[in-house]
């Protein structure tokens, strides 16, 4: 008898390898396995680029990869020229200014599912979309705001503003923002002849969308009172924090004026004040937009007198501004976008041809594309592009990097999602002595 045969034949009973109560389970496993698909990967996350066209100056949208490489990946689609956008419930709006039109793009056929025609000489500016059913245009030629049915497509003139109009009666709507029932809308009231390019205070309209009325945030006053703003015409896209209940906005209306980034506490009703003034002199001559990155700091972009020209740079709540960090001259970026997964900024640009995105570290400022992300013509917005399983209307998006929605489990990979289970389970009790089995004497 060899020396291992005989270890074998001399070891205890009780120190044999015993089947497990779980060993009639490994056969069931290894068929789950086996018959159980690969997980679909989840779409990638992407950006809604609109633009006009180079050679007609038509609009455009296209799809592009929200992280490295930034390429491609859908469009691109006939939108109205210098559209805005916004996206929520699997949908992507573009509001044209220029055409009194709103185009619909249906995100999972990538295809264009409705234009609404938002009235002659509206020149609508925004859409907020309420839920899966409902959304709300905002018209600056208009004095009422236009209810859209976004399954039936009807839409009716709702809200009048002009309570909040100056003297022509017109209060020139601007961009919106939904929270916690209420709708807040920015007010230029713009008139040329004054110092400022518009008729003090700047506002904002707020309306109960449970009822649509406009509501009277000071009584004591003659006539309707909105939220008045201590800066100067609002602009640009306005942004709630998450998990706050402060709005920031561009209150900078023209150049040279008392403006800046300012402060509004959505559940007083009140403004916290400005936050960065343009009179201090280092946010140049007109503050444009602006994107906060973090509870306390954030990017933002500026134009000088001498041209109208964009400079980027990052800010924080102490009212501190960093170095430049490019500057394009000639062009003035609509809107800045944070990437929260990858930590990154986007800012269009579109100048001598040159279109595109340029990309950016939020963290340091570094720029990450040598060339902008290239796009056929002038960028109008970029916005994210919301998954139609989740509640990413507004800001919210954004602010969820899994509003880009991982596909449902399927049979396959519902057996999978068990396997993994399961094996967790047995790895517990083996790990805590509990699956050993007795000797069998």
């Amino acid at each position: 008898m060899g020396l291992a045969q005989l270890s074998k034949a001399a070891r205890p009973a009780s120190t044999r390898r015993q089947a497990g109560p779980f060993s009639h389970l490994i056969p069931l496993l290894i068929a789950i396995a086996s018959s159980a698909p690969a997980l679909a990967d989840p779409p990638p996350r992407m950006i809604a680029a609109a633009f006009n066209e180079d050679e007609t100056g038509s609009g455009q949208v296209v799809g592009i990869r929200a992280v490295s490489p930034w390429d491609q990946l859908k469009g691109p689609l006939p939108v109205g020229a210098d559209a805005t956008l916004r996206s929520a419930f699997g949908r992507v709006y573009a509001v044209s200014k220029s055409e009194d039109s709103v185009t619909v793009i249906d995100v999972a056929t990538w295809s264009v599912e409705q234009v609404i025609d938002t009235g002659v000489g509206s020149q609508p500016i925004d859409i907020a979309v309420v839920d899966a059913n409902t959304a709300y245009v905002s018209r600056r030629g208009d004095t009422h705001l236009l209810r859209v049915d976004l399954n039936s497509w009807a839409t009716e003139a709702v809200v009048d503003l002009s309570p909040l109009a100056d003297v022509d009666g017109i209060p020139e709507m601007a961009w919106m923002a939904i929270h916690n029932g209420n709708l807040f809308v920015q007010l230029e009231r713009f008139n040329d002849g004054e110092p400022y390019g518009f008729i003090p205070p700047a506002t904002l309209a707020v309306v109960d969308l449970a009822s649509e009325q406009l509501l009277d945030l000071d009584p004591l006053k003659e006539g309707l009172q909105g939220l008045e703003l201590l800066g100067t015409a609002a602009k640009h896209k306005m942004q709630i924090l998450p998990g706050t209940s402060t709005l920031y906005l561009s209150a900078s209306g023209q150049f040279f004026d008392r403006g800046g980034l300012e402060s509004v506490n959505l559940d007083t009703l009140q403004s916290n004040g400005l936050i960065l003034e343009e009179t201090v002199g280092e946010i140049g001559a007109d503050l444009g937009c602006f994107v906060f990155t973090s509870p306390t700091k954030g990017s933002l972009v500026f134009s000088t007198d001498l041209i109208e020209s964009t400079h980027l740079v990052d800010f924080n709540d102490a009212a501190e501004i960093g170095p430049e960090i490019i500057s394009i001259v000639a062009y003035r970026a609509p809107t800045l976008l944070h990437e929260i997964a990858s930590d990154t900024i986007f800012l269009p640009q579109g100048v001598n041809k040159a279109n595109g995105l340029h990309v950016f570290a939020a963290a340091d400022g570094t720029q990450l594309t040598a060339n902008p992300v290239p796009l056929a013509g002038t960028p109008t917005d970029i916005a994210f592009v919301c998954d139609a399983s989740n509640v990413c209307g507004d800001e919210a998006c954004p602010a969820q990097p899994s509003c880009i929605a991982v596909p449902a489990l399927g049979p396959g990979a519902a057996g999978l999602a068990a396997l993994v289970l399961l094996s967790a389970a047995i790895l517990r009790l083996v790990g805590t002595g509990r699956a050993r089995v007795p000797d069998a004497r």
